[in-house]
């Protein structure tokens, strides 16, 4: 009868071990659903993050608050125009030139 009462505390020792196991992949299945809802969360808000930052930036280059990054950006008008034209009369140039090597 001595190791009867022994063989109780094992039990519950053991039961108390298998309970913490249990316990432990229960928290570990509940809380890793919220850290991935929370993570696809956060990398949506980073990716709007990120697109606000680049409208932000365009914005300044449009309202001359920083040097813009192109040549064209920093034409006016007038400019772009007197371009846009130059290169048109290049192509037509280009495309007679070619028109009269295929014929």
């Amino acid at each position: 009868m001595e190791n009867a009462p022994w063989a109780v505390v094992k039990i519950a020792l053991g039961l108390v071990i298998l309970e913490g196991v249990g316990l432990w992949f229960l928290m570990s299945w509940h809380y890793g659903g919220l850290i991935a809802a929370k993570d696809a969360a956060l990398k949506v808000t980073e990716e709007r993050t990120q697109s606000l930052k680049e409208r932000v930036e365009e914005y300044r280059e449009r309202l001359h608050l920083i040097p813009a990054n192109s040549r064209y950006k920093q034409m006016s008008i007038s400019e772009l125009v007197k371009a846009a034209n130059n290169l048109a009369t290049k192509l037509r140039e280009e495309g007679q030139v070619n028109d009269r090597q295929y014929h």
